[in-house]
């Protein structure tokens, strides 16, 4: 509920007594839940592609919040098909910590999701994410200094 208005700022939790504010931005992190990690079976077809019903909101906000972020150099954003379950696939070119980096890009993307919708996330220097940094534009890329 507080999600779905952007005039909603959070909610108390006993607002007469302890008063506990529960702020939208936390609310976001509860919602995207942990990073876990899937390894795709030798013989399931992915296919990928560009998503036909775009989603502007979904690449703003998460390109906002990369730039904050000092060590991610690049993304991608692609439609995962893998037969029985289809998800965006963000492919993130970074240094450092995985979980931090993922966990941090989920926060403000899973909110943005409409129900069913799913979201996968890969480094850029796997083999599969090699794969879409070459075939697909980035919607996110950081500018040199100075630039």
């Amino acid at each position: 509920m507080v999600l779905r208005n952007p005039k909603t700022a959070g909610f108390v939790i006993n607002p007469y007594s302890h008063n506990m504010p529960i702020r939208r931005d936390i609310i976001a992190q509860i919602n995207a839940g942990p990073v876990t990690q899937w390894t795709v079976q030798e013989n399931t077809t992915v296919l990928l592609g560009i998503p036909a019903d775009d989603p502007p909101a979904l690449k703003e906000a998460v390109a906002k919040y990369l730039k904050s972020q000092k060590n991610v150099k690049g993304a991608w954003l692609v439609l995962m098909d893998r037969g029985t379950e289809r998800s965006f696939l963000i492919v993130v070119d970074f240094a450092g910590d995985r979980s931090a980096t993922f966990n941090g890009i989920a926060s403000v993307a899973v909110p943005l999701l409409r129900e069913g919708e799913l979201i996968d996330m890969v480094p850029a220097d796997d083999d599969f994410g090699r794969k879409v940094t070459r075939d697909y534009p980035p919607f996110y890329k950081r500018r040199a200094f100075g630039c």
